[in-house]
């Protein structure tokens, strides 16, 4: 009965399609579509579809370009100093000028030696500030030093 199996299935056989069945299951078979797609769906690697939608619309959370922020020089000056820690200063508040105008430059508003709640004391509700505040913590005998920015 084996033997007649084999037989029958011997025309059906050709070289061809036990080429195209090996190369099938050993991954090695181009499936890369050739022409054009015309008349066939075009799908991506999701359930949605990959058809590409033309809309006019863009994001709007997305600036069309970048602001410029100018800053007095003493702004640069203040930060190193806080970063570097051989100087005692750990902290720096920076505002847009006496009146709190954002259009003006940023200059530094005050800067000092202390913890946070020395830094807190020199915010004001009424200016957009920013401030850079130097901590450090000992971890296994460890000192690491952290930078804390902070807006208001």
């Amino acid at each position: 009965m084996l033997e007649s199996l084999q037989q029958d299935f011997v025309p059906v056989l050709s070289v061809g399609i036990c080429v195209w069945q090996l190369e099938e299951t050993s991954g090695t078979r181009n499936k890369v579509v050739e022409g054009t797609m015309e008349g066939r769906q075009e799908r991506g690697f999701t359930a949605r579809s990959a058809v590409k939608r033309h809309d006019k619309t863009e994001p709007r959370s997305v600036a069309p370009a970048g602001v410029v922020v100018e800053a007095t020089p003493d702004v640069t000056a203040a930060i190193a100093e806080v970063r570097d820690d051989v100087t005692p200063t750990t902290w720096v508040i920076v505002g847009y000028g006496d009146d709190g105008d954002i259009k003006k430059p940023l200059s530094v508003v005050a800067k000092g030696t202390g913890d946070i709640d020395v830094l807190k004391q020199h915010f004001d509700d009424a200016r957009a500030m920013y401030a850079l505040y130097r901590t450090s913590d000992t971890y296994d005998d460890i000192q690491t030093v952290k930078f804390v920015y902070i807006y208001w």
